[in-house]
This record gives C-alpha cells, structure tokens and sequence, in this order.
C-alpha cells in the first residue's frame, strides 16, 4: 500500500505540470506518426464519449521525442523509437506496443471504472526498448519478452514475462515485482523449482528468485506479495515443459 501511495503522488504532481507543454488531442480514428520533436503532451481517443471504432493509432518512430503522453478508449499506440520524457499514461482499454525506444517518466495503466465507460481492460505488449521507472498496472494485462525495466506494482492485473532485464536487488525490500492484487507468472527455468506462490498469513511475505527466463535472460530478484492479494506463478518454459511432459510419460509406461 506504501508504493501505491508514493506513485499516486508522483503521478498528481506530474498531472499538475501538464500546463507547461502544449497539448495535442488525437480522437479521430486515423493513423498518426511522431518522428520529430515535438515536446508536446499528447492525449489519443482520451475522451471517453467520442471515441471511435475503430480507435486512433499512433506510431512513434526514431527521432519522435513528446512529454506527457495518455492513449485510451480503442487506441493502438506502437512505439518503434524516439522517447517519451515524462510518462505514460493508459486508460479505459488503449492497446499499447513496445519494441524499441524509450519510456523515461514510467508506464501507468488504470482500467478501473469509477463510474465511466469502458473499452475494456488495456493490453502492453513489450519486445524491446527502455521503460525507466515503475510499471503500475490497474485491471490490465502486460506481456514482455524483450527490452529493460525497472520495478514493476501489479493491482487486479496479469504481468507475463518470457524474457528482458530487470532490475537487480541490492537487498530483499528491493523488490523487482511488486503484487497486491492478481498475478505475476514468469516463464523460464528457475533455482526454486516451478508453482504458484502467495502470502495468506502475515502482511509481507518475500520470495527470492533466481534463474534463467524462457529468451535466455538471467534474472535475480525478490518478488513482494501482500498479504491475500496475489500470486506469483513460476512456470516452465516451452521446451522444459516439453522435457517435463516426456518425463512424466516414461515413469507411466514402466510403472505400467
């Protein structure tokens, strides 16, 4: 709950910046590229009751530099380059992918209702690129398997990772993933063995993981799980999966 606070405040007194930069609205269903730098704040298909069908999407090519930037509604945002210098922020069901470039303020993405329409829940997808900053996700769904991340808070939300950096502690309250509230599931082979782990008997439980992700990553890190509200899945890649299943097939056939 204590990070929750911290980054609802930093996000209020980034909103209360906003006024700085100039700002451009995208509600129209076509298709836009950034390739230069703007330093603008950009808001696409923002607005909940002019949204259309299909949504906006935008593209972000090497050489697009903006400020603040919020997708929502039916959007498709596809970063291929440049940088977004002060956050990104995803609301009311926008569909996000990330293959290079950088994201320098964070990534914030909230699909709680609070009494407003939805497209239904976003979706991040991530093969390259930097996002440097925590990841929060509100009532989403994030996939990585490629680029470099700094922390992760995970609320009602499913985080998948097959691969990429991260974050590496320098001691157990350092933690890479952070759970209070739906599911961490991280592909791969791990020191720990594979399962589900959660936290139902004291505030704070800590799991240490170390290994290797299913794109041949290491990773070494913790993972924070509050009490009753979350999972952490370790799970086997493909082919150790495979590995696995043709195990369990031998033992059946010389006990049969």
């Amino acid at each position: 709950m204590k990070k929750m606070f911290l980054i609802l405040v930093v996000l209020t007194l980034g909103i209360g910046n906003l006024s700085s930069a100039a700002t451009v609205v995208w509600d129209d269903g076509l298709s836009h590229v950034i390739d230069t730098p703007t330093y603008n704040l950009y808001r696409v298909d923002s607005f909940l009751d002019v949204n259309p069908d299909p949504g906006t999407t935008v593209e972000i090519v090497e050489g697009g530099v903006t400020k603040h930037f919020y997708s929502g509604g039916n959007s498709v945002v596809t970063v291929n380059g440049g940088v977004i210098s002060e956050g990104y922020y995803l609301l009311h069901g926008s569909h996000v992918n990330i293959h290079s470039g950088q994201l320098l303020g964070g990534l914030y993405s909230d699909d709680r209702e609070e009494g407003l329409p939805t497209a239904g829940n976003s979706t991040i997808s991530m093969s390259g690129g930097l996002i440097d900053g925590n990841v929060t996700l509100v009532n989403d769904t994030m996939t990585i398997t490629g680029g470099t991340v700094g922390h992760f808070g995970v609320y009602s939300s499913e985080l998948h990772v097959y691969g990429g950096t991260y974050a590496e502690p320098t001691y157990f309250q350092d933690d890479l993933f952070n759970i209070a509230g739906g599911d961490i599931y991280l592909y791969g082979e791990f020191d720990q063995g594979y399962g589900v782990f959660e936290n139902v008997s004291v505030a704070h439980h800590y799991v240490y993981i170390s290994g290797i992700l299913a794109d041949g990553s290491p990773i070494e890190t913790y993972c924070h799980i509050a009490q009753g509200t979350g999972k952490l899945h370790l799970v086997p890649e493909p082919a150790t999966l495979g590995l696995l299943s043709m195990g369990v097939l031998l033992i059946s056939r010389k006990r049969n």
